[in-house]
């Protein structure tokens, strides 16, 4: 997978053993942009657009910018807007294999398959081994049903990386769609292999199993699907047709009705439910659905097909007759709509007609006279189905650690990058399984230098979490040597320094991240801190000032002011920071504590003491905490 573009965001959980004010998270545009913490698309958006519209990035950052925000707007279906971005990317860097990739995802989201064809191409000729590339193609080449194509490119998306299930999945689909049933199980069988929480691969494996008349082995895989994801209104709909089949028809009907609970517009799912309620003798609400499903898609010839059966069942046989003529004006060899006319035909007293069309009918499908569990008495058999199990491929993006996937299409979710999704550490990922995810990109060798340095970095996150301090400093050695610009590896390396209690070291890294992102609040912030602790106050105060004029609003820089004017003895300086700060956080321990100290010097020892217990009681070990200050006499 490419890690394309991404504004790495430091993890300062190492760092706020040894400076609890640092604890309260602030809003940063940089890591907001860079998706750290896994916020929204929303929030993504938004601290993208505060970067680019500062002005302050340029080149290859605000490149990033664009993606990370093209890459949100994706997620959010914004395809015009997403598409934008990833213009102003390739304006910026035209080789951009990554962007390209997006772009397409997006121009095949908006249906426009061939601009799609195009960007997955040229993303092709720039990176030969991006997988996801192939993979997009074949997905686009199958949408124009060019299967010779589709199929070329995910077999070379699979040599390529053999452990990309949406590859598996996809071309099962072509499989499927090509009526080579027993090869698209297969393929499903090894995308779930490689991704048994896959409700779309289940769900896809279902309808192959239906059309080979596997209806036991469909209902288990659909309710497998609907156990993964509840919500999932295609397998409703599949194991709706397998039970349906299957003769439970009560089953059949309850499922149909949670897939169009589930999706109210899926003409679809409301005829297969017409169908269902007119076998079982439910003719008005039989009548309801049909007439809804032929309102919603009025070119499709199966739900007229169905209002045709709930009105053979009812007897108005003129009524069917118009309705099947509908369908059959649409799809001419329909065979359903063939023999159901031929039963309306030969009950309204037309024998011979009724006998042409249930012969076409037969000669079309020649066991479709077989079915007669749906037959009243006395009345031909009426083998009417809800339409075909559903399968569906979808595009997949060039995502970064960090960075949203698009969308799934109506019928499939694109498959996420197990190893990538535990490196970055994303949802409840564990820190293991964070340094394995990591640790298994590392060793295959197949990553460039940036994103190899990327999996370093998410590697030492994880050791940081596990308070492994010296590992995780072995790795971000690794992420500044493999890519000496990776502003956030020197600011993550500068918060594990600082654990270790090695402040001189702490101070060089943040000064390297500041040489590559003069612009970052918090690591100003966080190096004011350092300078505080080893008396360097004038260069302390000259980086928490700085950190405010980025961001007046931030909590932590005027909390770390407050402690330099304090060591400084400026106590009415330290008093008003601290109350700005508690302003913007009124429960912040470290500036109630601070305040306490000042107000004590000042002579306002109740004032000071009533500051300082309330510190306490929010974090009783905030005297220990704080001693890193130095502070003096008067601090307890």
């Amino acid at each position: 997978m490419k890690f394309g573009h991404i504004l790495m965001a430091a993890a300062l959980a190492a760092a706020l053993c040894t400076s609890p004010h640092m604890a309260r998270a602030q809003s940063d545009p940089r890591r907001d942009c860079a998706d750290a913490g896994n916020p929204s698309p929303d929030v993504v958006i938004k601290g993208c657009t505060a970067l680019i519209d500062a002005g302050r990035l340029a080149g290859q950052d605000l490149a990033a910018a664009a993606y990370n925000r093209g890459n949100a707007f994706l997620a959010k279906n914004d395809y015009d807007r997403a598409i934008e971005d990833y213009d102003r990317v390739l304006r910026q860097s035209p080789n951009d294999a990554a962007a390209l990739n997006n772009r397409g995802v997006a121009w095949n989201n908006k249906g426009e398959v061939e601009r799609a064809i195009a960007d997955y191409t040229r993303a092709i000729q720039l990176d030969p081994n991006h997988a996801l590339a192939f993979l997009n193609r074949g997905t686009a080449w199958q949408a124009r049903r060019d299967y010779l194509h589709a199929f070329a490119d995910y077999d070379q998306a699979i040599r390529l990386d053999p452990k990309l299930a949406q590859a598996f999945n996809n071309r099962g689909v072509a499989w499927h769609e090509t009526h080579q049933n027993q090869r698209a199980i297969a393929d499903y069988d090894q995308a779930i292999r490689l991704r048994p929480e896959d409700a779309p691969a289940f769900s896809n494996r279902s309808a192959a199993r239906f059309t080979i008349g596997d209806l036991a082995g469909a209902i288990a895989d659909a309710a497998q699907a609907i156990r993964l994801d509840p919500n999932y209104a295609d397998a409703f709909y599949n194991r709706g047709n397998a039970r349906f089949k299957s003769g439970d028809n009560g089953g059949a009907i309850e499922d149909f009705a949670e897939a169009a609970r589930l999706k109210p517009n899926d003409a679809g799912a409301v005829n297969s439910r017409c169908v269902a309620l007119a076998v079982a003798g439910r003719l008005p609400e039989a009548m309801q659905d049909c007439d809804r499903a032929i309102e919603l898609d009025p070119k499709n010839a199966a739900p007229a097909a169905g209002r045709g059966l709930a009105n053979l069942k009812a007897g108005r046989f003129d009524a069917a007759i118009a309705d099947y003529d509908r369908a059959l004006a649409l799809a001419p060899r329909y065979a359903n709509a063939l023999y159901g006319r031929g039963i309306a035909k030969t009950r309204s007293g037309d024998r011979a007609g009724g006998e042409a069309d249930m012969a076409a009918a037969v000669k079309l499908d020649p066991k479709i006279a077989q079915n007669s569990q749906f037959a009243t008495p006395g009345e031909p058999a009426v083998a009417q189905a809800p339409a075909a199990a559903r399968s569906a491929a979808a595009p997949t993006v060039s995502n970064p650690p960090g960075e949203p996937r698009s969308a799934p299409t109506a019928n499939a979710a694109a498959a996420p990058n197990a190893d990538w999704d535990r490196c970055q550490g994303k949802g409840s990922t564990s820190p293991d399984q964070q340094i394995g995810g990591c640790t298994a990109i590392i060793d295959s060798g197949k990553e460039n230098a940036r994103n190899l340095a990327g999996a370093f970095y998410n590697r030492a996150r994880g050791w940081s979490a596990k308070r492994n301090n010296d590992r995780a400093i072995a790795d971000l050695d690794q992420a500044v040597r493999t890519n000496p610009n990776f502003a956030d590896a020197f600011s993550l390396r500068a918060s594990v320094w600082m654990a270790k209690r090695n402040n001189d070291r702490a101070i060089a890294d943040y000064g390297e991240a500041l040489r590559l992102n003069p612009n970052s609040a918090p690591d100003l912030t966080n190096r004011c801190w350092l300078f505080a602790i080893v008396d360097r106050l004038p260069e302390a105060m000259h980086d928490c000032n700085q950190a405010l004029t980025i961001d007046p609003g931030l909590a932590t820089a005027l909390d770390s002011r407050g402690f330099v004017n304090l060591k400084a003895g400026r106590l009415d300086a330290a008093i008003a920071d601290f109350d700005r700060a508690l302003t913007l956080d009124q429960n912040a321990p470290s500036a109630l504590y601070g305040r306490g100290l000042a107000k004590a010097r000042k002579g306002d020892r109740a004032g000071g003491e009533a500051d300082i217990a309330a510190a306490q009681k929010l974090q009783p070990n905030i005297v220990q905490a704080l001693a890193v200050l130095r502070l003096g006499p008067g601090r307890t």
